[in-house]
């Protein structure tokens, strides 16, 4: 029998992977500069047998952690650093980033030749103004309609022929092309989604004005061909269709009444097979006799309920104060809310553009912004609380 003998910078290779499994990354490293020897097999046999929990995952995970401590106009020069980081970035720390720290608020504005993206901060109370290098051409003549999750909807602006739509991410540069609308005398009023839109479950929705037929609503999901239409009932009669969300897979329709400062609630159940609209009825007089202005009426989800934001001021842009009231399906009406628990409103308020509004978790570090509405708009970024048994939210001194 013959004796193998093998030198300390020799061993069998699969000795050497056995040792490397056992090492994190961080000392399999300094095993693999012993020599060039173990180089070659460390980084071209080990690793292409190590666990999920090796290089990529390692690398992956460090990405993300240094991901979560930087504010979301940082978070956009980091993933340009490279194609691998952007990736790791957008597809994997993005699923787990806080709410809070997601674009607020996002639009996206084309203007002479420039492409900008605008989103809000809370945790510094600041808007940002970031201009994209990489950008679309074909959406120069697009206006933005609606944006969340770090995606926006957009419209074509002046287009005589058929409606388009399209569904853009700016700091991937993704485009979703959306199903053309058939006829070419609707033009889109409201425009929403539900969910993120590489997300399987999103719902696409499209509020569109018809001379003969009042408001037509469609819905589809990215990557289908057509739409399906649904019919409004008596939205024409009703009013002018202010807001739109979407509710524990409904989509909830605030409509302003023809009487004096009331709104009405309508409701669409995706799920169901029923292409019409129900109108609930829940009519509210947002205004009384000692309120005479109120700048905007938003609806908006929070936390699982259906929230109305009413802005009251008094001249000028900027907010004076707030009345929130809550939903009751059970009861059909609306009641004052004195609080928001854990909840931030964040609204955003422009002169040539909606107002849109979003409801966000507070949890650690970022409970300083629970039970508080903030509003970044022409008159600069204000916060409200409130303080009075009354429900009237009130500007922070």
């Amino acid at each position: 029998m013959v004796d193998l003998c093998y030198s300390w910078s020799d061993p069998p290779i699969d000795i050497l992977c056995e040792v490397a499994n056992r090492l994190p990354y961080e000392d399999l490293v300094r095993f693999a500069a012993v020599c060039k020897s173990w180089r070659v097999i460390i980084y071209r046999v080990h690793l292409q047998q190590r666990s999920p929990l090796g290089m990529p995952y390692l690398m992956s995970y460090i990405l993300c952690e240094v991901a979560s401590r930087l504010p979301y106009e940082d978070l956009v020069r980091f993933a340009a650093v490279c194609k691998s980081w952007r990736v790791i970035i957008y597809r994997v720390h993005l699923q787990q980033r806080s709410p809070l720290r997601m674009p607020c608020l996002m639009s996206y504005l084309y203007h002479q030749n420039n492409h900008r993206v605008s989103f809000f901060d809370i945790s510094v109370q600041k808007s940002y103004h970031i201009e994209l290098k990489v950008v679309r051409e074909e959406l120069t003549t697009f206006l933005q309609l609606d944006s969340k999750y770090g995606w926006s909807i957009l419209g074509k602006k002046g287009c005589k022929s058929k409606p388009a739509l399209v569904l853009y991410n700016p700091f991937t540069n993704e485009i979703i092309q959306l199903p053309q609308l058939n006829s070419s005398t609707n033009s889109v009023r409201k425009a929403t989604f539900t969910s993120p839109p590489t997300c399987p479950d999103c719902v696409v929705l499209v509020l569109l004005e018809e001379e003969e037929e009042g408001c037509i609503i469609g819905t589809c999901k990215p990557g289908d061909q057509i739409w399906r239409f649904h019919k409004t009932g008596g939205f024409k009669d009703w009013g002018v269709v202010k807001n739109v969300t979407y509710l524990n897979g409904i989509f909830c329709f605030l409509i302003r009444s023809s009487q004096p400062w009331s709104v009405v609630l309508g409701t669409l159940d995706v799920a169901l097979e029923e292409d019409s609209v129900d109108m609930d009825y829940a009519s509210i007089t947002v205004v009384q006799e000692e309120y005479r202005y109120a700048e905007d009426l938003l609806l908006v989800e929070s936390d699982g309920e259906l929230l109305l934001a009413v802005i009251r001021t008094f001249g000028g842009a900027k907010p004076s104060y707030w009345n929130v009231y809550r939903f009751d399906w059970s009861r059909k009406d609306w009641t004052r809310v004195l609080g928001l628990g854990n909840q931030v409103l964040i609204f955003r308020q422009w002169w040539f553009n909606s107002s849109v509004s979003i409801a966000c978790p507070t949890s650690g570090e970022e409970s300083k912004f629970a039970n508080m509405i903030f509003c970044d708009g022409v008159g600069g970024t204000h916060s409200f609380t409130c303080t009075s048994q009354d429900g009237v939210w009130i500007k922070k001194p």
